[in-house]
């Protein structure tokens, strides 16, 4: 029953990761790390899919193999985040307290991608097209 709580977690998570794709100030990353997480405990099969998949594989292989992310990816982070600010400040009519709090918690995400440790991330460089049996990562690794 655990594993199909975790295994329900994973899908939730790889949803709303999905939907902050296109939804400013709905995290990514988080998301995708927590369902990397949930599968990784309920599903070897869903999380070898998720290390191999073209676009999140290398994310998610540079945190389980390094703890890190890659310089760009920071770059893409600050720079997005930086943007939606500043399209709420000059675009929008909403309140200078809605304002106030969207710069707020852009601070708070900005400062925890800041943080993040930069890593160059030549493992992530394995091809997607790797079948899953063959995954880069073990899966006791982040156990």
């Amino acid at each position: 029953m655990l594993r199909g709580l975790y295994f329900l977690g994973g899908a939730v998570a790889l949803g709303l990761g999905l939907a902050g794709i296109v939804l400013p100030l709905l995290p990514t990353t988080p998301f995708l790390l927590l369902s990397s997480y949930c599968f990784v405990r309920s599903s070897p099969a869903a999380h070898r899919w998720l290390l191999s998949h073209r676009w999140f594989g290398p994310y998610l292989r540079d945190w389980e193999l390094h703890r890190g992310v890659r310089r760009s990816v920071k770059l893409v982070a600050v720079s997005s985040v930086a943007l939606v600010v500043l399209s709420t400040w000059v675009l929008s009519d909403s309140s200078v307290v809605l304002r106030t709090a969207v710069t707020g918690l852009a601070a708070v995400g900005l400062v925890v991608v800041w943080r993040l440790p930069v890593t160059r991330g030549e493992e992530a460089d394995v091809p997607a097209a790797r079948p899953a049996a063959e995954s880069p990562i073990p899966l006791d690794l982040v156990a």
